[in-house]
């Protein structure tokens, strides 16, 4: 290959890398989305308010539900000692370090191999995984352990492992703790310890083994908070074959382009055809130690999702819905990556290579489309509750599922730790600057179905409301339904419109929209009825 001919790949990988940026720019904001209120401001207030230094420790090591982040979490005082300040924009930043560690892993172990650094960066960074990147909470948990967990498969696989201090130090930095970020973090340990052992050369097994009983002493003794109505023991007797189904689901989410029935046979079978194909080329190179990597990260993204789908399957959501997240679609993808390495690694098959690649380009191109809905509704999410919470409209007097209690939420505003104004600033001049448009119609009804409500999890307070409206309502970037009440006070909801197939967005131009929809619950928000409404429609400056 020419010189000019390799630079291609090269060049091409990093288009995802530059989009990854400008996104990350664009979704780092200063305001709590969803459960960082629980994983962030709560601990921030909790720690901040511990008076002694035993205190502090002790909320460190406060699990939270199945997880125990302590090290995550001390890695969160990082930002607020740097700035002195709670900044949820400087966070995203921050976490998104995880990132860098991920790309560089793959960089270090195939850069030999520049096509399939191509699809590595197409497909890691793919926005069917965006939650893994843009939201906080995902990202220091999640994120943080795929990627320690890709660096210690690295670093033990290789040859000549851990012969330097430097990759020792670092080696057993990650491994105490990549289990104290998500639980997922264990099978990393127990994957690596396995390894050390079946690898009887190794002289590390021994000291491996130690960490991992005192990784367990402490996750044991630190108690539990929180479960979900059923154990994982439970869902495997009372789901059965739908977890095998869902599985092979999970593992082929990156190809659920369609939101039917449809899509999830799609995403099925190719997910068993990912399954079969990684599996027999692994089993047939198992005792070549030049695919210890690849072997390493198969277990371990085959072994995440079998414990992610027997546990979250019908936990907060119904149905096969519940495992096909975007926090869980890296372990197919990283399930697909390590058989179809075996393709890349074969001189034989370039023009597959390259072809593969293409089809993942345009993929990629399809899943940007798809999750800028996605990163449209979180930060209409979070203009929503800015407005809301700031102009206290919120029943928030003890902390729910979805916003942080009232006074520890003033507590750190008026203390300084935390400043929403210029978010909030922003919020209210778009507000101001958009056209109000009054609908023709508006109802408001009972929701007879909400998954949140029928999952194993659910059973919540209230049961959820949906307005529907129809008017004119002008081309914009963002529509709100405001609710105002007797006393003439207001909540702002985000307004949905129906969903765009692909080929529409890209082909047609923007019309006026004739619908809009919210469901919401009504008992979160400070409201007196009879209620007036209106639509403002927000156009991007």
């Amino acid at each position: 290959m020419s010189k000019k001919q390799n630079l291609i790949p090269w060049l091409l990988a990093l288009v995802p890398i530059v989009v990854h940026l400008v996104v990350l720019k664009s979704q780092a904001i200063n305001f709590p989305f969803e459960d960082d209120h629980r994983v962030f401001m709560d601990f921030f207030y909790n720690y901040l308010n511990a008076s002694s230094f035993g205190e502090k420790v002790m909320v460190l090591l406060t699990p939270d539900n199945e997880s125990r982040p302590f090290l995550i979490r001390l890695s969160m005082l990082i930002p607020i000692g740097i700035f002195g300040r709670i900044d949820f924009g400087i966070i995203l930043y921050f976490v998104n370090l995880y990132t860098l560690v991920l790309v560089l892993v793959f960089y270090k172990k195939y850069k030999h191999l520049p096509v399939f650094l191509l699809l590595l960066s197409f497909l890691l960074l793919s926005h069917c995984n965006w939650e893994m990147f843009y939201r906080n909470d995902v990202a220091s948990y999640q994120l943080a352990t795929v990627s320690f967990s890709l660096v210690l498969f690295y670093l033990i696989a290789k040859r000549n492992s851990l012969t330097s201090t430097a990759q020792r130090l670092l080696f057993y930095t990650f491994l105490f703790i990549v289990p104290f970020g998500s639980a997922l973090g264990f099978m990393t340990v127990f994957l690596v310890l396995g390894y050390a052992l079946f690898r009887k050369k190794h002289p590390h097994s021994y000291i491996i083994l130690s960490v991992f009983v005192l990784q367990l002493v402490i996750y044991l003794s630190s108690g539990v908070s929180g479960s979900s109505s059923i154990s994982m023991f439970g869902n495997l007797f009372k789901y059965n074959i739908e977890l095998v189904w869902g599985f092979f689901i999970a593992v082929g989410g990156q190809f659920r382009f369609v939101y039917t029935n449809l899509g999830f046979f799609i995403s099925g079978f190719l997910g068993f055809i990912t399954f079969i194909f990684s599996t027999y080329l692994l089993l047939k190179n198992w005792k070549s130690e030049d695919y210890d990597f690849e072997k390493l990260i198969y277990l371990f993204g085959a072994a995440s999702l079998g414990i992610i789908v027997v546990s979250r399957y019908n936990y907060w959501i119904v149905g096969y819905e519940s495992v096909l997240g975007p926090r869980y679609k890296i372990y197919g993808i990283l399930i697909f990556l390590s058989g179809i390495s075996f393709v890349f690694q074969n001189n034989l098959f370039k023009k597959v290579q390259w072809g593969l690649s293409i089809l993942f380009m345009v993929f990629y191109v399809g899943w940007y489309l798809k999750s800028s809905d996605y990163l449209i509704l979180k930060h209409e999410t979070l203009m929503m509750d800015a407005y809301n919470l700031e102009n206290d409209m919120v029943h928030n007097e003890r902390q729910t599922v979805a916003f942080e209690a009232k006074d520890k939420y003033d507590y750190l505003k008026n203390s300084g730790f935390f400043n929403a104004n210029d978010f909030y600033r922003t919020v209210l001049d778009k507000i101001k600057n958009g056209v109000i448009v009054s609908p023709k119609t508006a109802v408001l009804t009972q929701v007879d179905f909400d998954p949140a409500y029928e999952s194993d999890w659910g059973g919540k307070e209230s049961r959820l409301y949906k307005i529907s409206l129809t008017g004119d309502f002008p081309p914009s970037s963002n529509y709100f339904i405001r609710l105002t009440g007797a006393d003439h006070k207001s909540v702002i909801l985000n307004g949905l419109r129906k969903p765009l197939s692909i080929a529409k967005r890209l082909f047609l131009k923007k019309e006026p929209l004739y619908y809009l929809s919210k469901e919401f619950e009504m008992s979160h928000f400070k409201l007196q009825k009879p209620l007036r409404c209106e639509v403002i429609c927000v156009k991007s400056k």
